[in-house]
């Protein structure tokens, strides 16, 4: 049995594509440029926002500077709000709880992540919660979760990935680590598939089914 879990919070623990996109619109018309599609944002939900900055929405590295800081100021203020959690998800975790360590493993800043997740009382069922610094430190999956497995002296063997995207499972492969993939995120099974999970759940409860099996 896998005995320690991390998981992603967007797209894993809690839909944020509300506040990821009013964020990003407010961001984009201070900055003069036309407003991002809703394809381009979904695709932009998982990996680090200075990534899909340059690599979705196509971005110079100082326009992407100048976006980054625009979209943390208006997501500062309205992101707690407008983040809406999965049904099922805080029953799965009540569940889980009792028999295992829980972690937040987020590429989103800590800043962030941290009141989200107080805001709708989920931080009750995780020991911590682990994100990416506001420089850009340990904002891939690779390097948190090698932070997390060292700092809480975890065994790789023991530990499974929680995520929606490839981003995730990559970061646990670089880490031996176990990866299950979520099929209720912004990424799809061809994806998880390709990226190396070895499972992915349709929903909470073929989740819960996978992690209790003997």
């Amino acid at each position: 049995m896998k005995t320690n879990l991390l998981f992603d919070l967007d797209g894993t623990l809690a839909d944020p594509f509300l506040s990821f996109k009013n964020s990003l619109i407010f961001s984009f018309q201070k900055n003069s440029l036309p407003p991002p599609t809703d394809d381009n944002i979904r695709k932009s939900i998982g990996p680090p926002l200075p990534f899909s900055l340059e690599k979705i929405f196509n971005l110079d590295s100082f326009k992407a500077v100048q976006v980054m800081k625009d979209y943390r100021s208006h997501h500062a203020d309205h992101c707690v709000a407008e983040y809406t959690f999965y049904s099922g998800a805080r029953e799965t975790l009540q569940l889980l709880k009792k028999t295992h360590r829980l972690f937040v493993a987020t590429s989103k800043p800590h800043h962030f992540a941290i009141p989200i997740l107080k805001n709708f009382s989920f931080d009750q069922f995780f020991l911590k919660i682990y994100g990416s610094e506001l420089d850009g430190v340990r904002s891939t999956k690779t390097d948190l979760i090698k932070y997390i497995l060292e700092t809480e002296d975890l065994k790789a063997s023991e530990t499974l990935m929680i995520g929606d995207r490839e981003h995730d499972a990559i970061g646990a492969k670089n880490n031996q680590v176990m990866s299950l993939g979520v099929l209720w995120g912004f990424g799809s099974k061809t994806e998880l598939q390709a990226a190396g999970t070895s499972y992915q759940a349709k929903d909470w409860a073929d989740l819960l089914q996978f992690i209790m099996k003997p």
